[in-house]
């Protein structure tokens, strides 16, 4: 996926993307084995990073424009997921932990993603099991949000 540069998007997915984008790129350095975008019913391999766009809230911020001006909250999940069958629960879930630390200090790196947001962090962490097709994944669930500042679109 190619991201769309422009400056204040109101657009979760271009932010999904740019993420995606991101993580997708700087994989191995990162320790992840794959990257997916929007939710998956299948998951083959071990280390696994899903970026699914979010929910989108706006403020009127000014009414100097068809439309007005408008403050745009914008998230994004980031699934960090591990499945060690032979590693202990403590073990596991420790590496989980850590591994969702390694790309939420990457993510921070560059708080206004490429541009696209006037700033934007990892506001919510969590923990926790997720089943998929029977097969048990520890997860760190995490949300971005950004924020921007956009026309509303007439």
């Amino acid at each position: 996926m190619t991201s769309p540069i422009s400056p204040n998007t109101d657009k979760t997915s271009d932010l999904a993307v740019y993420i995606f984008d991101l993580l997708t790129a700087e994989r191995y350095d990162l320790g992840l084995e794959q990257v997916f975008y929007g939710n998956h019913n299948m998951i083959p391999k071990n280390n696994t990073a899903i970026v699914i766009p979010g929910r989108k809230t706006r403020n009127l911020r000014g009414v100097s424009a068809p439309g007005g001006r408008v403050q745009n909250l914008l998230t994004v999940l980031i699934d960090i997921m591990t499945q060690d069958p032979l590693s202990g629960e403590n073990d596991g879930r420790l590496a989980t932990d850590k591994l969702a630390e390694v790309v939420e200090k990457r993510i921070h790196q560059d708080t206004t993603m490429g541009g696209l947001i006037i700033h934007g962090f990892i506001d919510t962490w969590d923990p926790g099991e997720t089943f998929i097709n029977q097969s048990m994944f520890r997860v760190v669930r995490m949300t971005f949000t950004g924020e921007s500042r956009t026309y509303l679109s007439v």
